[in-house]
């Protein structure tokens, strides 16, 4: 269990990297910030990445869930113990549910807030999605692993 926690804990901090560096102005996979938009926004009307500030808060935010996924290995102290068990579970649903959402909208289930763009679309599809869906998972797993004393 360890080292899926560990493993967990690496693939969010690249990817809380990838929002930093956009967050700060990086452009890549892309030449130009529409086309960055249209890569991993989707955003088929967008010119502009969304903020520095909001970009930022999704790096922060998958940082820490990297940092759940660590401590869900670790030995804490009584109540501080819950914080990554329960976290374990709140992050095994958002993640299941954002890797879902991409096959129920292309089903036609569930609709996308704006028009979709490629290449998003197809990533969506082919990386973001089963992505989402194997950290989902994996959370799932780390929260079955028993009780936060078990952590």
């Amino acid at each position: 269990m360890a080292y899926l926690g560990m493993g967990l804990f690496a693939v969010l901090t690249v990817i809380a990297g990838f929002h930093v560096y956009w967050g700060l102005g990086g452009l890549w996979p892309a030449a130009s910030e529409p086309e960055l938009v249209r890569t991993v926004v989707g955003d088929a009307n967008g010119q502009m990445m969304p903020g520095r500030g909001a970009t930022l808060v999704v790096a922060f935010l998958v940082f820490s869930a990297g940092l759940v996924a660590l401590a869900r290995n670790a030995a804490l102290p009584g109540l501080i113990a819950w914080i990554p068990f329960l976290g374990s579970w709140v992050l095994s649903f958002v993640f299941l549910v954002r890797g879902a959402f991409t096959y129920l909208a292309a089903a036609g289930t569930l609709a996308w807030p704006y028009p979709l763009a490629e290449p998003f679309r197809t990533l969506d599809q082919m990386i973001y999605a089963p992505l989402c869906l194997g950290i989902g998972a994996s959370f799932l797993v780390l929260a079955l692993k028993g009780g936060a004393a078990s952590a």
